[in-house]
Formats: C-alpha cells, structure tokens, sequence
C-alpha cells in the first residue's frame, strides 16, 4: 500500500489536530470490560482505559518521528518492486 499512498507528513499535517481527546473517549470507552483485565500493575478497567488515552495522546503529539520513518518506507526505491531471488516468484520484496 505505500507505493500508492500520497505524503503521510502531508496526512499527518492535515489530520492530527483532527482527533480530540473526546473523539479518544468515545472510542477507549467502548472498549468492552471483556477486554480488559481486572488484574495487573494498571489497575482496574477504568484505570487501564485512561492509560489508553494517556498513550493515544502522547502518540499525537509532535513531534512524531514514525511519521518521518513512515514516509522514508514509502519513498525507498525498493517499494512494491518484485525480488526475482525468491524462492516463490512474484513476491514482493518485504
């Protein structure tokens, strides 16, 4: 999929101001309690909710450098190109 994305520090810039903490919320908090664990060093499932906000947020601010790693992945020359050496022929070079 990279060969055929557009920029992603041209997506980041557009779009990472786009997500609120209210946007996080509503997704974390519909985490079903089935999912989380009552056990742990995080606490209850309140507790580790929060920490996945913590997390998110902290993912969103800048700077973000998987943004810029992202986007050299994307540019390399090797890219969706097929590698002939292969033991399977039309694999692409991972």
């Amino acid at each position: 999929m990279l060969p055929k994305s557009g920029s992603l520090i041209d997506a980041d810039r557009r779009l990472a101001n786009v997500i609120t903490d209210s946007d996080l919320w509503a997704v974390i908090g519909n985490i079903p309690d089935a999912w989380l664990e009552e056990v742990g060093e995080m606490g209850g499932r309140d507790a580790q909710r929060e920490a996945y906000l913590t997390y998110f947020l902290k993912r969103l601010e800048a700077p973000r450098p998987f943004i810029a790693e992202a986007e050299r992945c994307r540019t390399a020359v090797w890219v969706g190109a097929i590698d002939p050496g292969r033991a399977t022929r039309g694999r692409r070079v991972e």
